[in-house]
């Protein structure tokens, strides 16, 4: 893993032929869409507020919503002003920064890490054949290529112990698996960035923020996603296959994408066969064509 490493100022050159951008914002089973999408210029975003283990609001919202929405109003000021653009990871540590700052005005007992607001983050900025990324927890960046797909910021699922434990509930018949795993899921939860990385206020978050570029040679379509578009699995102890995922971008996108992931969270309203938290996540999408 390799924290983030200041580097200069950018001079963004917008793509010559400007690409085909598809967007998808949906709220899941929740009460409310704890993602946010940005799409400003050359800049794109999704972010993935994760669900408070403390039930308070803030001014009607939930922290996971405050922490999605802060990051994407800082990321928003800075897309604005594209002649001089700030690296994508200078941008994103001030969106933590941020973070930390609205829990200190709201008087979030920021030493408890069950009480932090928090988010995950992936962010791209074309820059003539090149892409700019940034990325920290588990919202991901997948470039679909004419002989396959790679992801520039490896993916990093935190919950997959949780899931495995999830799976093996489910298999003995717990009645609520959720509540039963009540205490393993505050455990990952304390172990925000020491053992993975979000946006929460906390330093430590530049340690895990990946940040690059790389050569749009050959590539068809980038696209940013929250784990709501994830293809739910049976098999969370197995590494994730994110082929059937391309296969459907490459026949009709995101939309094709979602319709296929809301079918099979709709077959399986209680989370048994493919273990996860609720039955619709919330997601944000965004699909670059190029």
């Amino acid at each position: 893993m390799h924290g983030f490493q200041s580097t200069p100022a950018i001079s963004v050159h917008p793509p010559a032929t400007p690409p085909e951008v598809t967007t998808l914002h949906e709220q899941g089973s929740g009460a409310s869409n704890e993602d946010a999408l940005l799409c400003q210029g050359t800049l794109h975003a999704v972010f993935d507020g994760a669900s408070s283990l403390c039930k308070r609001t803030y001014d009607g919202q939930s922290g996971a919503w405050r922490a999605a929405n802060t990051a994407r109003e800082v990321m928003l000021r800075h897309a604005r002003n594209e002649e001089a653009l700030a690296p994508l990871g200078t941008m994103t540590l001030q969106a933590n920064d941020a973070i930390r700052d609205a829990m200190q005005t709201y008087g979030v007992a920021t030493e408890n890490p069950l009480h932090l607001w928090s988010t995950s983050m992936a962010a791209v900025r074309l820059i003539g054949d090149r892409l700019e990324y940034a990325q920290i927890g588990d919202s991901l960046i997948l470039c679909i290529t004419k002989q396959g797909f790679f992801l520039p910021a490896p993916y990093m699922n935190h919950d997959q112990a949780t899931l495995c434990a999830w799976k093996d509930a489910s298999d003995r018949g717990v009645p609520d698996v959720r509540a039963a795993l009540h205490e393993t899921i505050c455990d990952v939860r304390r172990k925000m960035n020491r053992t993975y990385g979000v946006l929460n206020g906390m330093p430590e978050a530049a340690r895990f923020l990946k940040t690059g570029i790389v050569d749009l040679s050959g590539v068809e379509q980038v696209v940013l996603f929250t784990d709501g578009l994830q293809v739910p699995s049976a098999s969370p102890e197995q590494e994730h296959d994110f082929s059937p995922a391309v296969r459907a971008l490459r026949r009709g996108g995101i939309h094709e994408l979602h319709a296929m992931v809301r079918k099979m969270e709709k077959d399986d309203p209680h989370c048994r066969r493919y273990p996860r938290f609720k039955q619709h996540d919330d997601i944000a999408a965004i699909q670059i064509s190029l």
